[in-house]
């Protein structure tokens, strides 16, 4: 391994802590903040219509934590972060092979690039199209 490989599987592993124990938290980025705000402006209620940081066991005994979880419409809703997401190659073929395990379960999965919720045009569009989807809006 090269020193360069060495120093990324070491921010890697760095960053994959950080990441645990901020969701073992219960804490929120900005976008999620904007996206809870979004789903409490219809009416819903956290820890009754939606969790957050929510966590499911898999079959090998692990857990998967997603950022929403809305049990009524047997939906996950993830938002996307352009730092794990574009920094990290791996992020997205594990994130393929959760949605795949959740889909297996009946699941529909919901992914929200957290560029969008910085704009309010962008919230716009979220809160819209997430309305739909519930049946919230026609």
């Amino acid at each position: 391994m090269s020193h360069v490989d060495g120093r990324k599987r070491t921010f890697s592993l760095f960053a994959k802590s950080v990441v645990e124990r901020y969701v073992k938290a219960g804490k929120y980025t900005q976008e999620e903040l904007a996206f809870e705000n979004i789903l409490l402006s219809f009416g819903l209620e956290k820890n009754k219509d939606f969790f957050h940081n929510y966590r499911f066991k898999n079959d090998r005994g692990r857990y998967y934590w997603v950022d929403f979880y809305l049990p009524k419409w047997n939906l996950i809703i993830e938002i996307d972060g352009g730092i794990w997401h574009s920094y990290f190659k791996e992020a997205k073929e594990k994130d393929r092979r959760r949605d795949a395990w959740f889909k297996s379960l009946g699941f529909e999965i919901i992914r929200i690039d957290s560029g969008v919720l910085r704009s309010d045009s962008g919230r716009d569009k979220v809160k819209l199209d997430i309305g739909r989807k519930l049946g919230l809006i026609k």
